[in-house]
């Protein structure tokens, strides 16, 4: 436990954290300018925070991949790269250094997730009002396009934090899929970027495939609250499902590692 806690605490120190926390905050606020820019400036008696999170979280599901990348991409990947691995698993199994770095990766990649959108919306909240009982807005925000309704147009603080956490399940299983993509390349940049590449491209090929079940399946659609309606299922299924997919991601992260060489 404590070589885990050094590696997260490692992870936390680095300026690769404290920029993605950046990156984040800064899709919220591209999101919230678009709603200034596209509908506020010209309505500012109709703003409302409630449509301005919404917008944001649009932002954000399309870019956040970038932001685990930055953060937790070249945790495993650079350690191959510098051969900083064959010191480190002489304190410890192989088999607990790709678990370490699994778990640390995964708890980063959350926090580099649900903190920007928590801060990002609480940010909302104090430069637009919370409206509450609304029924419509306007085209932005459809009753249909929530599967939580009741939360968006009464509760909205608790929409928030569901929102948060929601994605944050999708940036565990990018936090793991990093640590295995290390476990192929030594190439950092690969690592941070494939990723998103990855998220980006799946979700591409499955909106224009005529599979009715990879339709359904969008990641981007999976990865917020935002655009997810109740048609596609139960709401917990998506954060479910990512979990699932990372613990497998995880599994097959262990089977490779053992797999190398000592010298790897």
């Amino acid at each position: 436990m404590r070589i885990l806690s050094k590696e997260i605490i490692r992870l936390l120190s680095r300026w690769q954290f404290f920029a993605a926390l950046l990156l984040g905050l800064c899709i919220q606020a591209f999101g919230v300018w678009q709603y200034y820019t596209s509908f506020a400036h010209s309505q500012m008696q109709s703003t409302s925070a409630n449509q301005a999170v919404w917008l944001s979280l649009l932002a954000t599901q399309i870019f956040f991949p970038l932001q685990i990348g930055l953060a937790v991409g070249d945790t495993l990947s650079y350690d191959r790269a510098t051969g900083v691995i064959r010191y480190l698993i002489i304190r410890s199994s192989r088999a607990k250094y790709t678990v370490y770095k699994l778990t640390g990766s995964a708890a980063v990649a959350f926090c580099v997730t649900f903190v920007p959108i928590l801060v990002g919306s609480m940010l909302c909240a104090v430069v637009f009002p919370v409206k509450y009982g609304m029924t419509a807005f306007d085209g932005y925000t459809l009753q249909t396009m929530h599967f939580m309704p009741g939360l968006f147009y009464h509760h909205f603080f608790d929409y928030v934090l569901a929102a948060s956490l929601y994605t944050s399940a999708c940036g565990i299983f990018l936090g793991t899929l990093a640590v295995l993509l290390g476990s192929f390349f030594r190439n950092t940049y690969l690592s941070v970027g494939l990723p998103w590449i990855l998220y980006i491209g799946l979700s591409i090929a499955f909106i224009f495939s005529e599979v009715p079940i990879l339709q359904s399946w969008v990641p981007l659609g999976r990865a917020s609250i935002a655009i997810y309606s109740p048609a596609l299922g139960p709401p917990w299924l998506p954060p479910l499902t990512w979990l699932v997919l990372a613990a497998i991601t995880a599994v097959v992260t262990l089977q490779v590692m053992a797999r190398r060489d000592i010298r790897d």
